[in-house]
């Protein structure tokens, strides 16, 4: 699945150029001006790593990370922090606020890239290795590409396994439909609402009593909503 880049920036160019060079090398890329913006967005998708800048118009970077690192459905997101700062002093505090690196302006896109490599494969990619996913009786099998259910297989078609392995791995988050879009269908110019709402129909059939896990956030998207013990 293609990693999902937020960057907040209100440099114009430097936040152009970042994300020409991400594109580039198959990263998504969403920027954003402002802490408002950034955080708005992350309220309605979940990027598997955040850009942020410290000196931003209206709230700071320092706001941006801690909303991030105080709400459970973000606080374990690899986070970049890219600054003019340069002071020991603002990168202890960058870094004590929750930032996972601290890179000061100037940078080379070359490290950044590398940088953001490094960080992904021990959070997200390392994550995505793990041999299987379980929620209750619910069991897939990332290496086999299976499915059970109480022990009993599930005939999953490939779109309708991809679909659940994406909701499965960011449970409790809201995905919204374009971003399940652009993880699941990369080489797609477009792909419609209704494909995406027929998957998620074909998918709560198979999952028969487990239907109600995948919840329809209206106007919004979709998430998983862990079925309470009985």
């Amino acid at each position: 699945m293609t990693c999902h880049v937020l960057i907040i920036e209100d440099d114009e160019g430097q936040a152009e150029l970042i994300e020409g060079f991400l594109s580039e090398r198959g990263y998504r890329v969403t920027v954003s001006a402002s802490a408002e913006a950034g955080l708005a967005f992350l309220r309605s998708d979940c990027p598997d790593l955040l850009i942020c800048d410290l000196m931003l118009p209206g709230d700071s970077g320092f706001s941006v990370m801690k909303e991030i690192r105080s709400n459970p459905d973000t606080s374990a997101m690899p986070l970049i922090v890219l600054t003019a700062l340069v002071s020991e002093k603002q990168r202890i505090l960058g870094l004590e606020a929750g930032a996972d690196d601290y890179i000061t302006k100037p940078f080379f896109l070359g490290e950044l890239g590398a940088r953001i490599e490094a960080l992904l494969r021990r959070t997200v990619r390392g994550s995505r290795q793990e041999s299987k996913l379980r929620l209750r009786d619910l069991v897939v099998d990332l290496a086999r590409r299976r499915t059970h259910l109480a022990d009993r297989p599930l005939a999953l078609r490939r779109k309708e396994f991809d679909l659940l392995v994406l909701l499965l791995e960011k449970r409790g988050r809201v995905l919204s439909k374009d971003f399940i879009a652009n993880a699941l269908w990369v080489d797609e110019e477009v792909v419609s609402s209704n494909t995406i709402n027929t998957h998620v129909k074909n998918l709560r059939q198979k999952l028969g009593t487990y239907a109600g896990i995948v919840e329809t956030v209206i106007g919004v998207g979709y998430r998983i909503n862990v079925p309470e013990e009985k």
